[in-house]
This record gives structure tokens, C-alpha cells and sequence, in this order.
């Protein structure tokens, strides 16, 4: 039985244990078979050709021999190897020439031994030279070149039709020449071809470049196939690679950026490009001059690499390019630059209470321009109680729609410091000035105490002898002005400082009555004014001026100073002369002099008048002493 070394199907060496093929997976046993198949039936043939040449003589060839040696190749190349066809018929082996010619002269037997050895070595080493079938290896490789002039690349390939229309001329049976092909593309059991080749150069080739294929092989192997590989390292000329033409993807292409700075967008133009590229890109309409717009071009044709570009065929025409795809940035310019606009021009803020309570409420723009009105927001701190001197911070804000009319904010930030301009509370630096300022009010305040009380004898808790027929005089005594203890007052929900009064003017009235007993009485009143501050139209207070009677001035006093939330100042304390009252139609008093508090048998009591009314004034004519 005869022993398969190497797989009949793909050449690949098999140990003596393997049962299939490492390589294609064939099976031993049945590629044994065949071959025993074959070798029997060319041991039929060859027992016929030796019974034909002993009738015919040794010098005469058997015809059949000459047919089998001539048996075509019926082999198909496939993946991985080459399948011969086991059911053509073995040739049979062909007499070794040498041999038949010493047979032929039987007087060379007749030489002598030493030179007989000598002739049987030069036999076999003839013999072992000439057994080896010689291939050139250009003849089992195909070279092309793909790509453009310029930028082409070279492909080898083990070509196996080549190798199926080689001529092996020391193949004795077809057995022999299928197993020498075999050999010649056969793979190793990871798949990689046994002969290999490489070119020198790779990549941008042009046509006319010189290009040197190196075979790559295992001699050993294929010289136990009876094969020796000539002409390893083999040169050739690049070709027909075609010309094209290096294109830029965006040629044509059309950026332009309209809009204001910092609120522009683009304009992308792609009439006049390359009908085969798409662009894509981020669609900003926030764009400020300077600013880098990126648009990337893809082709819609099929790209291929080739050296160091890539090409393309569109039609009859080959492109090259930089790649699949490209990138460029455009620089943002041409946009309309901003006008600058002063948002804090002709703004006032709008403030409660005052200094040194002062706190911001917002800011009015009743005075601004339009396009601060209509797009410029403001903030303020409105939880901070501001004195003369402190620093307001505003901030300003544009709104949606702003810098698309053209403008931006030459600042947004603003500080105004608070000056004398502002409300202030009035304190006793200045309490002279502002009971001066509020004299008026306080007379008319007075006046209608007295019309309200005229020909009345309970002026609140206050009991007098009669009922009041005149007012002889209302004469102040005494001024006072109370400020808050609290240093920095809270502010409540409705934006007011969270203390019942920040200052407050008491005065001292001492009024002289002459009742329907026509009896002389006296007692006091204590005018009351609350938050008396200054502003740029002049002095006011918060609520009405409040008027409470009371028996004595020391009542009045105590009265005052029980509120222990103010600290008080003495405005004045000078007694004047007020003129007679001629004014009652019952009796025409003297003039007369005001004196000192005095104290009246009445009982102690209370009374408040409400705001004063000018229109409600008595006919009494009172003056009423001020600092």
C-alpha cells in the first residue's frame, strides 16, 4: 500500500499518523485508495508495454507509453489548492536515457571497475540535476496596476492559470505534474500561500516607474517536488495607468455671512460646485467676526485610496482627491458691527422711604430712548437701605431681539452714588428748616382743631368749666424731634421700613380759651407729625398731623418721651406773644401775654383732631410761635 506524504488535494504535507489533510481537511484513507486505484492500473498498463518491447526489441517504445505520457491535464484550480483528476489514466514512467544507452552497448560493461564507479556517479549526480523541473517565476505571478498616474499601486498575484498552463516537462505521470502544481499554490495549514512575492515599491507609482517583484519560497519543500524556481527577483514597468484630475472639493463654493456681529449666520452658495459633493455644516446664527464657520464636502461616487490620494471615476473622467471626505474653515467676516448704546443715559431710580433708609424699588426709564424701552431690562438691589454717599449698582440686561436692531450695551453695569437729590429723613440738623417748611400745615391743622371743638366743654378725656365761646390763643411752648434707635430698620412686604415712625415732630401748645362763663381757661396740645423727609418738591409726611389735648404741659411731656423707640432733640422751648383774638362776636378781649405752663382744675384729658382743612378755619386769629 502506498503512503500519502503530501495531500492530493491542496499539496500540503501529511504526517504517518494523519488520517486528514491539516490544511483542506481531506481524507487520507480515501486519497490512498485513489492512488492505489491509479498505480494498479498503471501496472496493467506498464506489464503490456514490457511484453510489447520484448517482441519488438528494447531500442523500440511501447505506443501506449507515448499516449499516457501525453495524457492532458483534466485538473481544476480551486481555493486553496489544486484537485487532480484521479480517474485519468497513470502514465507510465519513463526509461531512464542514460541507462537505455549503457543497455544499448553491451561492450561498456567491458570497462574497468574504478572507471565504471566513476561513470555510475556521474550518472547520478546527472541524473539528480536533470530530475528537477526548472520554472521560471515571472510565469506564476500577474502584476497589475491600479489607481491614476501618479498615484497608482501594484498588485501580485499567484496566478493559478498560469500555473495550469505550464508545461512540466520532467513530470512523468499526471499524477506527478498535478502534484507539482499542487505544490506550486498550495497553502500551509494556516492558509498562507507557500510562494509568495512583494514589490519594492508599493505606492504612487507613475507610468514608466520601474517596479521589482521578489519571489518569496521554501526551497526545500519545493525541491522535494521536483521543483526549482528561477529568475526570483524580476522587474516591471508600470502601465496604463490613466491620467486624471486633482480636484478640490470646494471649488465653486460660496460662503458668505450676513447678520449683525455676534448674532450673524452663514450664506452657503453651492450652485457653482462639483454636482458629485454634498456639504454639511452647523447652521449658527450666533456668529461674531472672527469666528471659524467649518463646512465638510463628501463625495457621492465610490472613493478609492491609491498611494497617497484617493480617486474616483465619474462618466469617462478620474478624479483625484484628498480623501472621502475634507474639511474647511471659512473665517466669519462682513458682519455689521454693533452700535454701542448707553443704557443708563436718562434713567432715574425709583426709591421708597429715604436716606438713611433709602431703599431702591426699581429703575424708571420714562426718559430713556425707545430702544431702551423696549429692549433693555434693569436690576437692582432692592433689599439694601441706601444713606447719602453709597454706591447703587445697576445692572443691565438686553433682551431677545436687541442686537439683531444693530446695537449692543456699551456697559452693563452701572454706579450711582446717592446723593443730597435723594429723599432723606429729616433729623435735628435740619428740623428748624423743615417745621419752617411745614408751618403752614400745622396752622391749618391747628385751626381745625379749634373749629372742631368750638362751643364744646369735653375736648376728648378733657373737661373744661363751660362750653368754649373763644379761643383767646394757641401758643407753642415747646418743639421736640424724635429719630428711630434702629440702625438699619427691615423693610416689610409692601416695600416700607418695619418700624412705626423713623422720625416724628412734637409740639407743645399752650392754648387760652374763654368759655360762655366767660371764665378763663387753659390747657395744652400736643401736635404730632410722622416721617417727615425732604425731596426735590420740598418736605412731606406720611398720614395726617395728629392733635391730642392734655391738662398740663408736664402731662404732655411724659406723653412724649414714655416712647422709648426714639431718642429726642429739643427743636425750641421759647415762649412768644401771640396777638388778641378780636375775631368772636361776643366781647372784644385785651391783648394779652402767654405765660408759662399752667395748670387747670379740668380733668386730664385726650383728644385728636384729624388732617387740618383750610376751608374750616375759625374766626380766631392765633399766632403760633415757631423756631
Amino acid at each position: 500500500m502506498n503512503t500519502i506524504k503530501f495531500c492530493l488535494k491542496c499539496g500540503n504535507g501529511i504526517g504517518p499518523e494523519e488520517k486528514f489533510c491539516g490544511a483542506c481537511g481531506a481524507s487520507v484513507a480515501e486519497m490512498e485508495q485513489e492512488l492505489n486505484t491509479a498505480n494498479a492500473t498503471a501496472g496493467a498498463a506498464n506489464a503490456q508495454t514490457n511484453q510489447a518491447s520484448f517482441q519488438q526489441g528494447n531500442n523500440i517504445p511501447a505506443q501506449n507509453q507515448f499516449q499516457q505520457n501525453n495524457i492532458p491535464n483534466q485538473g481544476n484550480p480551486v481555493a486553496g489548492g489544486y484537485v487532480p483528476n484521479m480517474n485519468a489514466q497513470a502514465a507510465v514512467k519513463k526509461p531512464n536515457p542514460i541507462i537505455e544507452k549503457i543497455k544499448a552497448k553491451p561492450a561498456l560493461v567491458a570497462i574497468p571497475a574504478a572507471a565504471l564507479v566513476a561513470v555510475i556517479i556521474l550518472i547520478i549526480v546527472l541524473t539528480t540535476t536533470l530530475k528537477y523541473q526548472k520554472i521560471n517565476a515571472e510565469d506564476i505571478f500577474t502584476v497589475t496596476f491600479e489607481g491614476l498616474d501618479g498615484y497608482g499601486t501594484v498588485n501580485v498575484k499567484l496566478d493559478y492559470e498560469k500555473i495550469d498552463a505550464l508545461e512540466l516537462s520532467k513530470a512523468d505521470t499526471v499524477y506527478e505534474e498535478s502534484v507539482m502544481k499542487l505544490a506550486l499554490y498550495s497553502t500551509t495549514a494556516n492558509g498562507d500561500y507557500r510562494i509568495t512575492a512583494e514589490a519594492d515599491k508599493k505606492e504612487n507609482l507613475k507610468n514608466g516607474d520601474k517596479v521589482t517583484i521578489t519571489v518569496t519560497y521554501n526551497e526545500d519543500y519545493l525541491k522535494k517536488q521536483n521543483i526549482k524556481l528561477k529568475n526570483t527577483e524580476f522587474d516591471v514597468e508600470v502601465s496604463e495607468l490613466a491620467k486624471g484630475e486633482e480636484i478640490d472639493f470646494f471649488k465653486g463654493l460660496e460662503v458668505t455671512f450676513e447678520g449683525t456681529d455676534g448674532y450673524g449666520y452663514p450664506e452657503v452658495n453651492t450652485s457653482g460646485a462639483y454636482d458629485f459633493v454634498y456639504f454639511d455644516y452647523d447652521y449658527d446664527n450666533d456668529l461674531s467676526n472672527g469666528d471659524k464657520f467649518t463646512v465638510t464636502a463628501s463625495c457621492y461616487e465610490n472613493i478609492k485610496k491609491a498611494g497617497d490620494a484617493y480617486w474616483f471615476k465619474k462618466g469617462d473622467k478620474y478624479y483625484i482627491c484628498s480623501g472621502e471626505k475634507a474639511t474647511k474653515d471659512y473665517t466669519v467676516e462682513g458682519l455689521k458691527e454693533l452700535e454701542a448704546i448707553d443704557a443708563f443715559e436718562n434713567i432715574t431710580l425709583e426709591t421708597k422711604n429715604a436716606t438713611p433708609f433709602l431703599s431702591i424699588t426699581g429703575v424708571n426709564k420714562d426718559k430713556a430712548s425707545d430702544i431702551v424701552k423696549n429692549y433693555i431690562s434693569f436690576t437692582v438691589d432692592t433689599e439694601k437701605l441706601y444713606d447719602i454717599g453709597d454706591k447703587v449698582t445697576v445692572t443691565a440686561t438686553a433682551n431677545y431681539g436687541f442686537d439683531k436692531q444693530g446695537y449692543k450695551l456699551k456697559s452693563e453695569t452701572k454706579e450711582f452714588t446717592i446723593g443730597d437729590d435723594f429723599p432723606s429723613y429729616v433729623t435735628s440738623s435740619n428740623a428748624s428748616e423743615s417745621v419752617n417748611a411745614l408751618n403752614e400745615k400745622i396752622s391749618l391743622a391747628i385751626d381745625k382743631f379749634k373749629t372742631n371743638n368750638a362751643d364744646k366743654k369735653y375736648l376728648g378725656n378733657i373737661t373744661l368749666e363751660a362750653n368754649i365761646k373763644k379761643f383767646e390763643s394757641v401758643t407753642l411752648a415747646k418743639s421736640y424731634l424724635g429719630f428711630t434707635k434702629e440702625k438699619e430698620p427691615a423693610i416689610n412686604f409692601w416695600g416700607n421700613l418695619d418700624v412705626s415712625a423713623v422720625n416724628r415732630l412734637n409740639q407743645i401748645y399752650k392754648v387760652t380759651v374763654k368759655d360762655t362763663d366767660d371764665n378763663t381757661e387753659t390747657f395744652y396740645i400736643l401736635v404730632t407729625v410722622d416721617n417727615i423727609l425732604k425731596n426735590s418738591e420740598g418736605y412731606s409726611y406720611s398720614d395726617d398731623i395728629s392733635i391730642t389735648a392734655y391738662e398740663s404741659e408736664s402731662d404732655t411731656e411724659t406723653e412724649i418721651h414714655k416712647d422709648s423707640t426714639m431718642t429726642y432733640s429739643t427743636i425750641s422751648d421759647k415762649a412768644e406773644t401771640t396777638k388778641k383774638d378780636d375775631s368772636s362776636t361776643a366781647e372784644t378781649s385785651a391783648a394779652t401775654t402767654t405765660k408759662k405752663s399752667e395748670t387747670t382744675t379740668s380733668k386730664k384729658a385726650e383728644t385728636t383732631t384729624k388732617k387740618a382743612d383750610s376751608s374750616s378755619k375759625d374766626a380766631t386769629e392765633t399766632t403760633t410761635m415757631v423756631p
